[in-house]
């Protein structure tokens, strides 16, 4: 699945992240932290949901780090997708089979109920319900419910006879007057199922991370920090681990320095991908001006005819000639990389081509 595919099937989200991986307390305190970055940059009118997104964003983080079966194989998921003036939150989590019919009905029970009886059925549990040992007994969901003001979408998938993956869709629209959705939502996009299918997709292709959006500095440095988080948390070479945060930084600078902009925005639209198989795969892409391209594609080509010493020296060759540093991240790039540079363009029309760019670490 290339990177331009998964692109274009985000394309009508102003802020896309999609996480698959270990869940800890500072792995969601940081995706917290990028979120909140960009929430800030888009509800510029939406203040009503400048707390309530946040708010259901740790609710799902707190279902899946205190309520997850262990499984080997699979790890948490997590989504959160900004689309005109929704945004729409899913999360899903390893469950054993036997907990699936009271969970199922506690949460076709949540959506049978207004405001007001939400109000009371957590009172009712509060006070006549001993407190589970991982924090609760169904009060995050009643939670989820009356904050979102919305129906919980969920769904269950099979995994073998003794596990299957939960999954929690929430969506949360501005109630504010004078709002008016600017983005037509599809039922294909709004549905749980489209969770589902982003995942199986990230399974299928060894996916960690996606986000698609606005890259700005501070978006970066979240992201960062947060990459760094997890990578320690992992047991690879440490050196390994100094490449892949390198080759970040290197392809997430590339967006914010040389992405297309419209200059009645001044956005920087962009999207990277974090893999692993055997190897690490890290993609980034975003739009470029179609004149470019050419040029783009033979500095690559040189980059990738060369050895570790030839890299180096081109690198030293650059950097005398070029006071603004022109093209040295695409040859760092290819110096802490394991092979060639993989790149493609997909033209877009006269003017923009879709440049994506992958390293193998």
């Amino acid at each position: 699945m290339s990177i331009y595919e998964i692109f274009n099937s985000l394309k009508s989200d102003s802020l896309s992240f999609i996480y698959k991986g270990q869940f800890s307390d500072t792995i969601t305190d940081k995706i917290l932290s990028l979120i909140e970055v960009n929430i800030s940059n888009n509800l510029v009118e939406l203040a009503s949901l400048k707390k309530k997104v946040p708010f259901l964003m740790v609710e799902c983080f707190q279902n899946i780090v205190r309520h997850a079966a262990k499984l080997e194989d699979e790890m948490g998921f997590f989504m959160i997708r900004n689309i005109g003036n929704s945004y729409f939150i899913a999360s899903g989590n390893g469950l054993m089979n036997l907990n699936i019919p009271t969970l199922r009905s506690r949460l076709e029970k949540i959506n049978s109920l207004n405001k007001e009886e939400l109000k009371e059925y957590y009172l009712e549990i509060l006070n006549n319900e001993e407190m589970s040992k991982e924090g609760g007994s169904g009060l995050g969901l009643i939670e989820m419910a009356r904050k979102s003001g919305e129906k919980i979408d969920f769904a269950f998938y099979p995994l073998n006879d003794t596990f299957s993956l939960f999954y929690i869709q929430l969506k949360i629209k501005s109630n504010e007057e004078h709002t008016q959705e600017t983005i037509p939502i599809s039922d294909t996009i709004s549905t749980i199922n489209h969770a589902t299918e982003l995942h199986k997709s990230m399974r299928d292709n060894n996916i960690l991370l996606i986000q698609q959006g606005d890259f700005s500095q501070d978006t970066l440095f979240s992201i960062l920090t947060m990459v760094e988080n997890n990578l320690n948390q992992m047991n690879d070479v440490s050196n390994k681990n100094k490449a892949i945060y390198h080759v970040l930084v290197e392809l997430l600078q590339n967006i914010t320095k040389h992405a297309y902009s419209a200059s009645t925005t001044n956005l920087k639209k962009g999207i990277f991908t974090v893999s692993k198989s055997d190897n690490y795969y890290i993609s980034s892409g975003n739009f470029i001006d179609t004149n470019k391209t050419d040029k783009l594609k033979q500095h690559i080509e040189q980059i990738n005819s060369l050895n570790q010493d030839g890299l180096k020296l081109f690198y030293q060759r650059v950097l005398r000639q070029n006071t603004e540093t022109s093209g040295l991240g695409l040859i760092d790039l290819a110096r802490l990389s394991s092979s060639p540079i993989e790149y493609n363009f997909y033209p877009e029309d006269n003017n923009l081509t879709f440049f994506e760019i992958t390293a193998k670490i």
